[in-house]
C-alpha cells in the first residue's frame, strides 16, 4: 500500500478485532487525505470503535453495530451511533495508531451533522494513539464518545470547529496534546468538553485527565468565524482535569473568555462536578485573552475564578518562541529555556505511570526539538520551525562523499549545510550540543546520490558551541558550527 495515499479507498473503519494496524515509524508516514481521492473513505470517517463503555441509554448488539458501518456509503450516511456493549471492557484494544496525519477532511453529511477528523467511540486503554495529526478538518479535530483511550503527541490545527471534543463519560488520559487555531475560520472552541446527552446525569461520568497541552487560539486580534466565545467550555455535566498545561492567545466568533463551566438553576451540571472534585484544573498558564488578562475578565464566573486561583493557576506569558499560521516557518510552540513555562510544571503531574514526569509546562520540551518534526503537515508544509531540504538538480552526479562547512558561521538564527552523496543510501544528519547530546534530528532516511542543501532554523537554541555529524552506511563525518545571537 502506498503510504502517501489510498487509491483504492479499503476497508478501513477501525473496528475492534479488526485487521488494519497503523502502526508506522516517523520516517514512513501514513497520511488520509481527503475527499480529493478518497470521498469514500472520507463519508466513512475515520472512526473506532471499541468495546467500552458510552454514556448513552441505547442498546445495540456488536453484530448489527458492524453491519451497520459496513453499509455506510456516500449516499448511506450514519448520523450517529449509540452503542453501550453487554460486557463493556475498559482494557478494550482497538489497534494502533501512530504517525498518522488525516489532511482536509469532513463534510456536511446533514443538518448539524459534519464529520470530525478522528472520532473515537468507547474505545479503551489498550488501544495506542500517539502522533496523530488532523489539519484543517471542516469541523472538530479529535472527539470522544466516551472509552478510556489514553493518547499522547497530538496535533489539531486549523480545524472549522473545535480542536478536541469528548463526550458521553470519556473517561481517558492525554499527555502532549497540541492546538493552533485559524485566524479566519478558527471560530471554534480548542477544548469543547460535555459529559452525557440522554440522561446528562448517566454514568460514568466524563473524567479524563490531561496533562502538558498548549492550546493556542485565533489571537486576540482576529475574528474567525465560529460559535466559540471561550477556549474551552465544561457542560453537560462534564468534568475533566487539567495539570501543567498553557493557554493562550485565544479570541473566538462570539466573545474572547478563557473559560466557561455550566451552571445549571436546578439538576447535575459541571459546576457540581467542579464541587465534587471532578472538575479542576491544576497549576496551568493562561495567557492573553482577547476578554482581559485578569481572572475577572476571561473567568468571570466567580466560582471558577476561585478555583483556579485555589489551585496554582498562574496568569503569566509563557514566552512561547513564535506564534505564526502561515507558511514562513516561524511557529515554535516551545516556551523560552528561561521563561516561565521551562520550569516548575512537574510537581503538579499526576503521578501515574501512563504521564511522562517533565519539569515544562505545555506540550513541548524547550530545551528539545518539535516532536512535530518530519512527520506532520504543519512541517511539511514550513509552518513549523526547523528544517528545510533541497537537492540540486543536475545532471552530474558528486564524484565523492562530502559534508562542507555550515554557511554563514556562526550564524543568527539560520545556516545551511551541504553534503554530496556519490550513491545512493541511508542518511543521517543530527546536530549535538557540547554535551553531546542530540538537539536536532536534520536528515533521517534513504536518499538517492545527488548533492543536497539544509537550512536549519535554530531560533529555539540557546547561543554556543554546536557540532553536526552525517552518517551514512559506510561513513561518518562531524564538523562544528557558532550560534550566536
Amino acid at each position: 500500500m502506498d503510504l502517501n495515499r489510498i487509491d483504492n479507498c479499503e476497508r478501513m473503519d477501525f473496528l475492534q478485532q479488526k485487521e488494519f494496524i497503523c502502526n508506522f515509524e516517523k520516517n514512513y508516514l501514513i497520511t488520509y487525505v481527503s475527499p480529493s481521492f478518497c470521498t469514500y473513505f472520507d463519508r466513512r470517517q475515520k472512526e473506532l470503535i471499541g468495546k467500552n463503555f458510552l454514556d448513552f441509554s441505547f442498546k445495540e448488539d456488536r453484530a448489527a453495530l458492524d453491519q451497520l458501518l459496513s453499509s455506510l456509503t456516500p449516499d448511506n450516511p450514519v448520523f450517529s451511533i449509540n452503542y453501550r456493549p453487554d460486557n463493556p471492557n475498559d482494557d478494550d484494544n482497538s489497534g494502533v495508531l501512530r504517525y498518522v496525519s488525516i489532511r482536509h477532511g469532513g463534510a456536511e453529511i446533514g443538518a448539524g451533522n459534519e464529520i470530525n477528523g478522528l472520532t473515537m467511540g468507547g474505545v479503551g486503554r489498550g488501544t495506542t494513539i500517539e502522533y496523530v495529526e488532523v489539519l484543517s478538518n471542516l469541523d472538530d479535530g479529535f472527539e470522544w464518545f466516551g472509552g478510556t483511550v489514553n493518547s499522547k503527541y497530538l496535533v489539531s490545527a486549523f480545524v472549522g470547529d473545535d480542536d478536541f471534543d469528548y463526550d458521553e463519560g470519556f473517561r481517558g488520559k492525554g499527555q502532549f496534546w497540541f492546538a493552533i487555531k485559524d485566524e479566519l475560520v478558527g471560530g471554534g472552541r480548542v477544548a469543547e468538553q460535555d459529559g452525557g446527552t440522554d440522561p446528562e446525569d448517566g454514568q460514568p461520568y466524563a473524567i479524563p485527565m490531561l496533562s502538558n497541552v498548549t492550546y493556542i487560539g485565533a489571537g486576540t486580534g482576529s475574528f474567525p468565524q465560529g460559535d466559540g466565545s471561550e477556549l474551552m467550555i465544561f457542560r453537560d455535566n462534564a468534568g475533566g482535569k487539567y495539570y501543567s498545561s498553557i493557554f493562550t492567545d485565544y479570541n473566538g466568533a462570539n466573545g474572547g473568555k478563557g473559560i466557561t463551566v455550566e451552571d445549571l438553576t436546578s439538576g447535575e451540571d459541571s459546576r457540581a462536578r467542579l464541587e465534587a472534585g471532578d472538575l479542576v484544573l491544576v497549576n496551568n498558564i493562561w495567557y492573553n485573552f482577547a476578554a482581559g488578562n485578569s481572572l475577572s475578565q476571561f473567568a468571570p464566573q466567580q466560582f471558577v475564578a476561585d478555583s483556579l486561583a485555589a489551585n496554582g493557576n498562574q496568569i503569566v506569558d509563557p514566552q512561547l518562541l513564535s506564534i505564526s499560521r502561515t507558511s514562513s516557518g516561524l511557529l515554535d510552540p516551545r516556551p523560552s529555556a528561561a521563561g516561565p513555562a521551562a520550569s516548575g510544571a512537574g510537581s503538579s503531574i499526576p503521578n501515574d505511570v501512563f504521564f511522562s514526569q517533565v519539569d515544562y509546562y505545555g506540550a513541548f520540551d524547550p530545551n528539545a526539538p518539535l516532536w512535530t518534526d518530519g512527520w506532520t503537515a504543519i512541517y511539511q508544509n514550513r509552518i513549523t520551525t526547523g528544517i528545510e531540504e533541497k537537492k540540486q538538480l543536475s545532471g552530474v552526479l558528486p564524484a565523492e562523499f562530502e559534508l562542507s562547512q555550515n554557511y554563514p558561521n556562526p550564524f543568527n538564527p539560520t545556516t545551511r549545510i551541504e553534503y554530496n552523496l556519490p550513491q545512493n543510501t541511508y542518511v543521517k544528519l543530527s546536530v549535538y550540543n557540547v554535551l553531546g547530546q542530540q538537539v536536532a534530528s536534520l536528515v533521517e532516511g534513504p536518499r538517492t546520490a545527488g548533492k543536497y542543501t539544509i537550512t536549519w532554523n535554530a531560533s529555539g537554541m540557546a547561543s554556543g558551541v554546536y557540532f553536526y555529524r552525517l552518517e551514512t552506511e559506510n561513513t561518518a563525518v562531524m564538523k562544528k558550527m557558532m550560534l550566536m545571537k
